[in-house]
């Protein structure tokens, strides 16, 4: 050993890094002439080797890097300037090195010569790597439209930065139970290689090969070398491509795996424990991606459907934002009010479609269901007159709904043209009022024939015969009943039923009626409990009385066996309630809603009837400014409340 490189060694012993010297010109080559002795507890080469061979640092440079090293080192020697490299060395053990090398030029009288300070930078570019995979992934995630398109530049990605050769993305068939490649990177060497054409040709089934231990296990997995591995079927191919350690990690989502991602290295490398606890990561964060996409691809499924639905359906859809302004127009809408869907967005929408005379009380309705998201039409079915185009009003059938976006209330509104309903039920009711009136005429002339028949002694008539001429009587009696009550149908429906109002005395009505009833059904018992004051009442008597009967008879033909009925009549300071009430098997809570309802009748009933009469009677009692409604009564039986107004 030389004094001066004795004494360089004794200078650099304490220096963590490769302490080394190089001259040369471009046509004589660069030579080693010091090395520290940490090169060799860094490298694992003895000093001698790099004195000996010329060359022997380039040599042992990556053969990627190369070519640029000494380039870069030629150029700093010649020019006499510093600078900094960085690039990859091959230890004695194969592994690779990445290191920095901070070098200048020194001319200490034997001549100009480099001298380079090289410290191993291996963790450092590790973390970077890491942190730029991680952030690759995430950019790469973020710009993708599903998983297929995004699994190779994931692959590269990882494969790049992390200094692998190839990579395969295997998705989870559920339909067939197996693990099929939807992707394949490879670097430049091993472009379109066997192992890469055999591997995108195959399948995994649970814990078959490493993509199928991996999904079997749910948790990374290395490989030092396949080649050597007993449960991998591409060694083979492997062997020949010179492809040996590898390592996979699942597409994990709540414990479920959706698909694995390996990576192959034609090196002989022993778990990085770091590594697949990072890729662990990104593999629930690709999870996370897959089912982010499921849920907006399920989204835009149901957004298309429902887009479809709304074009195609018989009603106009109108969507409306908190100000009033058309937010949404199907093409029913258009065929409705005239309007295209360009000239009604963005519109107000009582200026197109509600007439002059009705906008101010829509807008009053806007501003309460803009502030509650309640409303009089708000989860209601009405008739209403809606506008065309061309000036003209029709009837329209509208509903509406309220749904709450996060800034403000916003409405859809179903709307019907209901123009040809309404002729054909004005043609019904007319047909229905002039058969009614043809009908009552020569009714009313059998039935007072029947009654005068009843009166008479007629000798000589036998008990049938006498029967035949009562029931003639009592069922021209229903047939007028019927007809009057169709009468008063098409009067409802017109706005023609009217009230002839005057005092009148409950208590005089109540018990009249109930006197009557027991001579039509001499079997029923008749309890009533009436008050001795009188209770004067504004009302139309032959229109209460109607509904006395109704609400008698009925108690009297749907009651219990043995036939009880209780009529009751009280008041307070402004009402009086009439109350008819039986003892039969009562009310089914399913119906009591609709007991009312026009031609409703309980399902199973046996007894004739056309589901009239309740709807009337409530309608009458409606145009005496009261109320009638049903329950079951304490007894068990079936109870109606008639409430009215006392005269003032």
């Amino acid at each position: 050993m030389s004094e001066r490189t004795a004494a360089l060694s004794k200078v650099f012993a304490g220096v963590p890094g490769v302490v080394w010297e190089i001259v040369g010109a471009p046509d004589a080559g660069l030579s080693v002439v010091f090395v520290s002795a940490f090169a060799r507890s860094l490298l694992g080469y003895p000093t001698e080797q790099w004195l000996s061979a010329p060359s022997f640092w380039l040599d042992i440079v990556h053969e990627e890097d190369r070519e640029r090293t000494q380039r870069e080192v030629q150029a700093l020697l010649d020019s006499g300037k510093s600078g900094v490299i960085q690039f990859r060395w091959v230890k004695a053990d194969g592994s690779v090195l990445w290191v920095v090398t901070f070098a200048k030029r020194v001319d200490d009288g034997d001549g100009p010569r480099l001298r380079a300070f090289t410290f191993d930078i291996s963790i450092y570019r590790r973390v970077v790597q890491r942190l730029g995979t991680q952030n690759a992934i995430t950019s790469i995630l973020a710009q993708s439209s599903d998983i297929d398109a995004a699994a190779v530049p994931i692959l590269g990605a990882i494969g790049a930065s992390l200094e692998w050769d190839m990579g395969a993305f295997w998705a989870r068939d559920r339909h067939a139970s197996v693990l099929r490649n939807v992707g394949i990177w490879t670097s430049r060497s091993l472009h379109e290689s066997e192992f890469a054409r055999s591997s995108r040709e195959s399948t995994f089934g649970r814990a078959e090969g490493l993509p199928g231990r991996v999904w079997a296990e749910a948790t990374a997995c290395w490989i030092p070398d396949v080649t050597r591995d007993t449960n991998f079927s591409r060694a083979d191919a492997a062997a020949r491509e010179g492809l040996h350690a590898a390592f996979a990690f699942p597409i994990v989502l709540g414990g479920d795996v959706l698909g694995v991602v390996e990576f192959f290295s034609r090196r002989i490398l022993e778990p990085d424990v770091e590594l697949l606890e990072m890729t662990s990561g990104i593999g629930a964060q690709i999870g996370q991606f897959i089912e982010r996409k499921r849920a907006e691809n399920a989204v835009h499924d149901s957004e298309r459907t429902l887009l479809h639905i709304l074009e195609s359906a018989l009603d106009a859809v109108i969507g409306m934002d908190a100000n009033g302004i058309v937010t949404a127009w199907n093409s029913q809408a258009s065929a409705t009010f005239g309007w295209t869907e360009r000239e009604a967005l963005g519109q107000r929408v009582s200026e197109l479609i509600i007439p002059e005379d009705r906008r101010a009380d829509h807008d009053r309705g806007l501003r309460l269901a803009a502030s509650t998201g309640e409303g009089a039409v708000i989860g209601r079915r009405i008739e209403i007159e809606g506008l065309h185009k061309d000036g003209r009003t029709f009837p329209v059938e509208l509903a509406v709904t309220a749904t709450r976006s996060p800034s403000a209330w916003i409405f859809t509104a179903f709307v019907r043209d209901i123009s040809a309903i309404r002729q054909r039920d004005q043609r019904k009711d007319d047909f229905l009022a002039f058969a009614s009136h043809e009908l009552r005429s020569p009714l009313t002339t059998v039935n007072g024939m029947a009654k005068w028949l009843v009166k008479q002694p007629l000798p000589g008539l036998s008990d049938d015969e006498r029967d035949a001429i009562e029931t003639l009587s009592s069922e021209s009696d229903r047939l007028v009943q019927m007809v009057d009550l169709f009468l008063d149908l098409t009067r409802i429906d017109s706005d023609r039923l009217t009230m002839d109002l005057d005092a009148l005395d409950l208590g005089e009505l109540v018990q009249e009626e109930a006197e009557l009833l027991k001579t039509r059904y001499p079997d029923v018992t008749v309890e009533t409990d009436v008050s001795l004051e009188p209770i004067i009442t504004q009302s139309d008597a032959i229109r209460l009385r109607q509904v006395l009967v109704n609400l008698l008879d009925n108690a009297a033909k749907y009651g219990g066996v043995d036939g009880r009925i209780s009529v009751s009549l009280a008041s307070d300071d402004r009402t009086a309630t009439i109350t008819v009430a039986d003892n039969g098997p009562g009310l089914d809570a399913e119906h009591l809603p609709h007991i009312f309802d026009r031609f409703y009748r309980a399902p199973g009933q046996h007894q004739k009837g056309l589901g009239i009469g309740l709807f009337v009677s409530s309608e009458i009692i409606e145009k005496l400014g009261g109320r009638i409604s049903a329950r079951n009564g304490s007894n068990g039986g079936a109870a109606f409340d008639v409430r009215l107004p006392l005269r003032a």
